[in-house]
């Protein structure tokens, strides 16, 4: 098998009205027959750079968590010089003969897992956050993590399931950033959804929202970052076993940049260590996070604020392009070994 095909689903708007949702569902055929309207409808993608605005605008309408992770996965193996296999991403389930990655809640469609599964495909989940269904575990031939929390559920409640450990990286986008070093500069960058904001907290944080309330993507919210030293990542309490990978403090040491978040939000204790000084540890609640915040203040400059950018410099080194590469590659290997010639199902039975 010489592809490695990246598998996501268009992302389905939950806020349309009735109206919208009942013309789109009653003339279904005539988005097929106009799809070009529809900007990644059935569309597979072979070239990758996520600077280029014309790729970027055609991928509006998928999850942002699967833009930041196929196409960040797909532009980086793509660019490797000896890479062996032709690197793609698509809506279509028409995939036949390849390694196929599934992502996010398409992993738990168990009637396109076997579809793919019949056309001799061998296939691995990337649920970025999510959890994968029990039901579907036994059609994969691979199960990739990026998160650690997420890895160690599937290990400790699947051990003999074939689980493997990527790493989230950087958006390529992201490159050189010279944050303020004169001022207090705190940021939000993300959802919404994902932003918990005391009232006390709105004056003292500027938001750029990474897309808005529908899904569609903000695709200049990076240009905002040089302006930023402190990134505010203090979120909702999450779903029980949904693991977000570390994006938000990958995104902040790239940018030479300390962070406030809570040590249960997904792997930030792991890579932050539990004397990282803007590591919220105690229960969540606005006199809290506005504490830090006003410590954060008082400390820029100091020791204290200069040992915070030491811990994020060493995690920058972690979510290289080059260890990534390697992580997944390793992944690829071990699949394909295991899978064997011949062989068209799962060696893994739940």
């Amino acid at each position: 098998m010489k592809n490695i095909v990246f598998f996501f689903a268009n992302r389905e708007n939950k806020k349309m009205s009735m109206t919208i949702y009942f013309t789109k569902s009653c003339f279904a055929w005539i988005r097929v027959c106009i799809g070009a309207l529809f900007r990644i409808f059935h569309r597979t993608f072979y070239g990758f750079d996520m600077k280029n605005a014309e790729l970027i605008q055609n991928i509006n309408q998928t999850y942002p968590s699967i833009f930041m992770r196929v196409f960040m996965l797909a532009d980086i193996l793509s660019k490797q010089k000896n890479m062996q296999y032709c690197i793609s991403a698509t809506n279509k389930d028409a995939i036949k003969n390849s390694i196929v990655v599934v992502s996010k809640h398409i992993a738990n469609n168990k009637h396109i897992i076997k579809l793919l599964k019949r056309n001799r495909n061998i296939i691995i989940s990337d649920t970025i956050e999510i959890m994968l269904d029990p039901n579907t575990i036994q059609y994969y031939d691979g199960m990739m993590c990026c998160s650690h929390k997420a890895m160690h559920y599937l290990k400790q409640n699947h051990p003999d399931a074939p689980v493997y450990f990527v790493q989230h990286g950087i958006d390529p986008r992201i490159q050189t950033v010279r944050p303020p070093i004169e001022h207090f500069s705190p940021y939000y960058f993300g959802s919404p959804e994902n932003i918990l904001l005391f009232e006390s907290i709105k004056p003292l944080v500027h938001i750029i929202y990474t897309n808005d309330d529908r899904g569609r993507i903000n695709h200049n919210w990076h240009l905002h970052l040089s302006d930023a030293n402190f990134h505010y990542a203090v979120r909702p309490l999450m779903q029980r076993k949904k693991y977000k990978p570390f994006v938000k403090g990958f995104t902040a040491a790239a940018c030479n940049a300390n962070i406030l978040i809570h040590a249960d939000d997904g792997d930030a204790l792991h890579y932050l260590g539990e004397d990282y000084p803007y590591l919220i540890k105690e229960e969540l609640c606005e006199e809290v996070v506005l504490r830090y915040m006003r410590q954060a203040h008082a400390d820029f400059g100091t020791e204290r604020w200069r040992y915070g950018l030491e811990k994020m410099s060493r995690l920058r080194a972690c979510c290289g392009a080059q260890v990534i590469v390697e992580q997944f590659m390793n992944m690829i290997q071990q699949v394909v070994v295991n899978k064997g010639p011949g062989h068209t199902g799962s060696r893994y039975r739940h």
